[in-house]
Formats: C-alpha cells, structure tokens, sequence
C-alpha cells in the first residue's frame, strides 16, 4: 500500500511540475518548419493540413525539421513559442494560404497567412492569380524556398494577411509600399492605399516589419484594412502597435475583400487581380521551379 501512495505521490507531482512548465494559456503546435523570418525572429510551421503558423522563438530550428512546441497566441494572430522540440527533416511539405502576389512570368507566387507571406517558386502553368486560396505539395529544398510540384485551388478570400517589410510611408497620398514576400527574396513590391482616415500611418516607419490585412480589388490593387508590428514576440502583442481592423481577430469568411472595382486602391506591383491570371511580370524575374 505505501509503494502504491509513492507511486500517486510522484505521478501527481510530476503532472505539476509540467504543468508549471507549460506558460499559461499555451496550446501544442506541431508540424514542419517551412520558412524563417529573421526580420520577425520568427519561423513557420506548416501542420498537417497545410495550415501555416508563424512563431516568435528565441532561436530557429531548421528549414524542414519537424517540430512540436509550445505556443502562446499573440494580438496579432501570430504566436509566442516555447519547449521548441526539433526531430528528423522532411524533403516535401504541404502548404496551405492565399495568394498575395503572383508572377507567372516569374516562376513564382507569394503564400500568406497571418504573419507569414512565403514565395513559393513554381512553372508558370501552376501559378495561381492573386485573391486564390490554393493547397500546396512542394519540395523543400537546402535554400529554403519552396518548389511547388502541384497547386489545387481550394476556394478565394481577397481579405488577406500580408507580412512584408515597409519600403515607404507616403502619409499626403496615403499609400505605403511593403515588399511582396516577407524576406524580399523576390525583389518585388506592392503599393496599398490607405483612404481610411482613422488609420495611424504615423505609426509606420521605413524598414519596419509588419503584417497588413488588406483587401485585393478585380483590378489588382490593394486597400490597407488594419495593420500591425511584428518584429518581435512583444510587439506582436502590443496594443499601441496596431492601427485599423486587428489582424489577428478576423474569422475565414470566404470573399469578403471587395472585388466590384477599387478606384481608391494603389496598384500593386506584380500581382496579379483576382481575374487576371496574365499580369505580374513586374517583379524581379525568378529562376523557377521548374
């Protein structure tokens, strides 16, 4: 009977010591690593659904390691990591989000989702338009960019999540120019406008990392619905660093962004609209995935 107690005894102060262990309001997150932010501090983990979540860690585990983890959801629908446990690497991922930018001539598309705009390089024949939700198989490759082998539309949403680095802040034409894929591997850049007043462009500065929620027009321009900070965990979770609708609230709702025109939009460099499948040549060329 008394070695049954020692055996409660240590069983009970175990789950206590990991409950201690585990921050406060944490969830388990598991998946592949598929990307690196270091403008972020920041990786991606692609789950088994394809599903991308962005992660501010202290230290990044490699491009293509599974992972299981820790995490803490941030204001800005991105996550506090911790306990970060790396296995074996994986060659091929899928890959799930909405096209932001798009470059057929390019050989390659830009991913996102909250906190995460990922190129993908791709043949032009599986690049999709701008304004698609699309599920992606891909390779992995050392360089850490995606090759897309094959691309499945799953439906549209042009109210999307963009990550990016701020290029400018023009606050008389309200406009700002951020770069089409958070790292800026592609050389390419978008232009959004800013008509909503109550938007705080004095809180954007050149050079800052940022996750916008805009929406994409039929013509291919953009319109900024909210923004916020996310060069850091912190920052992500600082209420005095958004402006506009929270990126990090918003609930999938299919097509909400307005596709009927977009007079108030800027255009956006290199993407394609959400009926063009022909435009995007503007950006720097790519070396294709093919």
């Amino acid at each position: 009977m008394r070695i049954h107690r020692t055996g409660v005894v240590a069983a009970a102060v175990a789950a206590a010591l990991l409950a201690l262990a585990v921050p406060a309001g944490a969830q388990s997150l598991s998946g592949t690593v598929v990307h690196h932010n270091r403008r972020a501090h920041s990786f991606v983990v692609a789950a088994k659904g394809g599903q991308m979540a962005a992660v501010h860690a202290a230290s990044l585990p490699g491009i293509g390691r599974s992972v299981h983890l820790q995490a803490r959801a941030l204001r800005n629908g991105t996550f506090s990591g911790s306990q970060v446990h790396a296995g074996k690497r994986h060659r091929h991922v899928h890959l799930h989000g909405t096209v932001s930018f798009a470059d057929r001539h390019g050989h390659r598309f830009t991913l996102s989702a909250n906190g995460v705009s990922l190129l993908v390089r791709a043949r032009s024949a599986l690049v999709p338009a701008a304004g698609q939700t699309v599920d992606v198989e891909a390779t992995m490759p050392a360089s850490g960019t995606p090759v897309a082998h094959s691309v499945t539309p799953a439906g549209t949403d042009f109210t999307i999540h963009v990550e990016g680095k701020l290029v400018s802040v023009d606050t008389t034409a309200r406009t700002i120019t951020i770069t089409a894929d958070d790292d800026a591997q592609s050389g390419a850049q978008l232009t959004i406008s800013v008509p909503d007043p109550s938007i705080d462009l004095t809180k954007l500065v050149a050079g800052q990392e940022v996750e916008l929620l805009v929406a994409l027009h039929s013509d291919g321009t953009y319109t900024l619905l909210g923004f916020a900070d996310d060069e850091n965990g912190q920052q992500a979770d600082d209420q005095n660093e958004e402006s506009g609708q929270p990126c990090g609230d918003r609930h999938d709702q299919g097509d909400q962004g307005d596709d009927h025109g977009g007079d108030q939009g800027a255009q956006g460099q290199g993407a394609q609209g959400p009926n063009d499948n022909h435009g995007g040549d503007r950006g720097e060329g790519g070396d294709g995935g093919d």
